[in-house]
């Protein structure tokens, strides 16, 4: 069985990396992604999906990623529950990313990609090392050679 999610979508807040206990870094954000069809009012309503990142990924996508950018992720879904202080039963969703890709903003497409006509770097697309192998894998883009999503500015509702 396979539990993979690819998502498409605008960060939603400034992506704050944190520490762990046990001194690993990540970093927990949110990204929307419009729903295909427009309600009956004739507006794009969006899902917000939590996100959680590990390690040497949560330190790069901290480092490049700011609020609205367009990003592609990859992971897995996992869910838990919990019993809240009154007794009632929560459920809990997020995405754990594997791996993520930097998307080209409205801006980006006009003026090219700034960062890297400077030469800075700045990784288009990252995957997290393989934990077995304590390098990163070749990694397959799932978001090459499409076409990215249209998300009007006006459209988000943050």
């Amino acid at each position: 069985m396979m539990n993979n999610t690819q998502l498409i979508g605008r960060t939603t807040k400034v992506i704050e990396l944190q520490t762990s206990p046990a001194g690993k870094s990540y970093a927990r954000f949110t990204i929307a992604v419009n729903r295909r069809f427009k309600n009956a009012n004739g507006e794009r309503e969006a899902d917000f999906i939590p996100c959680i990142i590990f390690g040497q990924s949560a330190e790069i996508f901290s480092k490049y990623v700011q609020k609205g950018d367009l990003v592609g992720i990859d992971g897995e879904l996992r869910t838990s529950n919990y019993t809240d202080k009154d007794g009632n039963k929560r459920f809990n969703m997020e995405v754990i990313v594997t791996a993520f890709d930097f998307l080209p903003s409205h801006n980006q497409n006009a003026q090219g990609n700034q960062s890297t006509q400077q030469g800075q770097q700045n990784p288009s697309a990252y995957q997290a090392p393989q934990a077995n192998s304590g390098q990163a894998s070749t990694y397959d883009d799932p978001f090459s050679g499409g076409t990215p999503m249209e998300i009007n500015p006006e459209d988000l509702p943050f």
